[in-house]
């Protein structure tokens, strides 16, 4: 059995309480700011750029404090997709069949 210095066992609680908090925070409905970064995996900062340029929808019940539904905030990340090869040939060959001019 190997022996684990006290650095590795903090490391490893640490890690643990990380997954905790993200589980707490993905059952959640409303999110902090530091929550919604946390759970969209980006920094503060760049959360802020996004609500300051409404390109991200957020909420501010009282003028101040951010507030994010995490169910936005995963509609927004899943906008903009990008289609795979197969997507694309199959979308170009249903528009060829589709519109066929007629002689």
């Amino acid at each position: 059995m190997a022996s684990n210095t006290t650095e590795d066992i903090l490391s490893e609680i640490s890690a643990i309480k990380n997954e905790i908090t993200n589980l707490k925070i993905s059952q959640r409905e409303v999110l902090t700011l530091q929550q919604a970064a946390t759970y969209l995996n980006i920094s503060q900062a760049y959360l802020y750029k996004l609500t300051s340029s409404s390109m991200i929808p957020f909420y501010k019940p009282q003028g101040k404090l951010c507030y994010f539904n995490r169910l936005e905030l995963n509609d927004w990340l899943m906008q903009n997709k990008c289609l795979s090869k197969d997507e694309i040939s199959k979308k170009a060959n249903d528009y060829i069949l589709n519109n066929r001019r007629k002689k």
